[in-house]
């Protein structure tokens, strides 16, 4: 497995390791800023995307400017599951905040950052398609990437969608 260094992951694991991030009373603090991170990494992947679909759109490449937009509404859609959380509102509340034991705790802050880790490969993944689109003109691989890049996103909202059943107690499927 590949070792992420990224800052924003660093910064988290810092912020973890200073205290305990989700104690009672912090909780709260904790999850807006987690769910902050995710959102602005979905907002990043988005304006990576908008490049390689304007890119596509002046080569008159039809099937990657369409991939481009199905994976860019799944950023759209990672944006939103992190600004709301799993109450729809700004603001996420949940129910299982003060029964959380040491254990769900500590599974908890393994899943926030390994949903960053996601993000990070994902973002890494738009990257590579933009840099071999810039290089390449041709639309196949450009489409073979952005395909791949769909499978990432929609594993990595997935993943992040997972950490609500954390916070309810269902550690287990």
């Amino acid at each position: 497995m590949e070792v992420v260094t990224d800052s924003a992951i660093l910064a988290v694991k810092a912020i973890f390791s200073a205290y305990s991030g989700y104690s009672k009373g912090r909780f709260v603090d904790t999850d807006r800023a987690i769910r902050e991170e995710v959102r602005r990494r979905g907002v990043m992947l988005s304006n990576h995307l908008d490049n390689i679909h304007d890119t596509a759109h002046e080569s008159r490449h039809r099937n990657a400017r369409r991939e481009s937009e199905k994976v860019n509404e799944i950023c759209q859609k990672i944006q939103n599951d992190a600004q709301y959380g799993s109450s729809r509102t700004p603001h996420s509340g949940h129910e299982g905040i003060g029964k959380m034991n040491k254990k769900s705790i500590k599974e908890l802050v393994k899943h926030d950052l390994s949903t960053l880790e996601k993000l990070v490969k994902c973002t890494k993944k738009v990257n590579e398609i933009f840099d071999s689109q810039s290089k390449n003109p041709e639309e196949t691989e450009v489409i073979l990437g952005l395909r791949e890049l769909t499978q990432m996103c929609t594993g990595a909202r997935n993943h992040f969608l997972e950490r609500n059943m954390i916070i309810d107690g269902l550690t287990k499927r």
